[in-house]
């Protein structure tokens, strides 16, 4: 939190304790059929391994900037849900439908999203 004014996990999930020093505005995407790393949790395809839900980093967030409900649009098999939070900051979620342990680039663009992301959410004073 220190040094970063935003962070962009793409096919990712957060493991207990983070504890940032300041608020820091999130991007995550991820496809729903990923199943290296499941979105709702659990082993996927390495045995003996149990991941958290992205689901649950996305609360941590969401909780630790101090956000307002999400709102929630479509587009094509995309589904992005956009919290405006304390500070400037936001947290955003975009779920691929149809993608699996992948950089998704339909129907959205993940590159251009995380580095339109990271032009917007500055580092919050």
């Amino acid at each position: 939190a220190g040094t970063f004014a935003a962070i962009g996990p793409v096919a990712a999930t957060m493991f207990p304790p983070c504890e940032p020093s300041r608020r820091v505005s999130v991007i995550h995407v991820h496809g729903l059929d990923d199943r290296v790393l499941p979105f709702e949790g659990g082993r996927g395809v390495h045995p003996g391994f149990d991941w958290p839900p992205v689901e649950d980093a996305i609360a941590f967030w969401r909780r630790r900037d101090g956000c307002r409900p999400p709102t929630t649009r479509t587009v094509g098999e995309a589904t992005i849900s956009a919290s405006r939070c304390a500070r400037g900051t936001a947290v955003k979620l975009i779920t691929v439908g149809g993608q699996g342990h992948t950089w998704p680039d339909e129907p959205i663009d993940s590159s251009a999203a995380v580095w339109r992301f990271f032009e917007s959410h500055p580092r919050p004073g």
